[in-house]
């Protein structure tokens, strides 16, 4: 299937993608700020913005001008929410070593994260962030689970945030399971003629699944605490 028969049906999953996570970012940094605290686990924040700085700079060289834009402007927004790891990280934690050199160990992983994600692009030729991208997914659903277990009074948690995180990572599969395949062309891949097609790419799928029911479990907690805050007169 070419990219020219899928066309605008494409392009407007891709939009509602973009839009999704946008607001995501949005509701999820406001309530970061507004408890002052964080509200991205810190593992996907680094390994996020990381992501974000490899292709919105396009350091492949494959990506188009619209999705490197769009990367842009998500850096934006992942560089506010390292930002809260600064200003609110230390605070949060509770083993004394780790708060004692907390900082250090934010850059070094900031750092870390930067190196891993752009040597694992060369590595695995992942020209288009897909496969780093879903398995960042991966982590993230599960990490936001571990984050809503560790703040039993949904401090920094957004439930709007949820809903669009989820969704939005819904369209995302549907664009990536219809516009990945597109990028070989005659088996090998458009960018790298010598790479050629994988036999499956259930393996993709297997990440889709994985990551869909994790945020679907994410929402129903986030739901749940909420209707428990609020019949015991706490605000939520």
């Amino acid at each position: 299937m070419s990219p020219k028969i899928l066309g605008w049906p494409l392009t407007i999953v891709g939009v509602l993608m973009f839009g999704l996570w946008t607001l995501a970012y949005i509701f999820i940094i406001r309530k970061a700020y507004k408890d002052k605290t964080y509200g991205i686990p810190i593992v996907d924040g680094c390994l996020n913005v990381s992501w974000e700085f490899v292709f919105s700079f396009n350091l492949a060289g494959k990506l188009s001008t619209g999705l490197e834009w769009g990367n842009r402007s998500w850096l934006l927004f992942d560089a506010l929410s390292v930002l809260t790891y600064f200003l609110y990280g230390r605070q949060q934690q509770t083993i004394p070593w780790i708060k004692k050199h907390y900082y250090k160990i934010l850059i070094a992983s900031l750092l870390v994260c930067g190196v891993g994600q752009y040597q694992f692009m060369l590595y695995f030729q992942d020209d288009y962030g897909v496969v780093s991208s879903l398995l960042m997914d991966v982590l993230m659903a599960a990490l936001f689970i571990g984050l809503f277990f560790k703040r039993p009074d949904m401090r920094g948690l957004s439930y709007a945030g949820a809903w669009l995180m989820m969704l939005g990572n819904i369209f995302g599969f549907i664009f990536i399971h219809f516009w990945f395949p597109t990028q070989y062309a005659d088996g090998h891949m458009i960018s790298r003629p010598q790479w050629p097609e994988p036999v499956s790419f259930h393996f993709l799928t297997t990440l889709y699944v994985a990551t869909t029911v994790m945020n679907a479990i994410y929402v129903y907690l986030m739901w749940n605490r909420r209707r428990e805050l609020r019949a015991a007169g706490t605000p939520a």
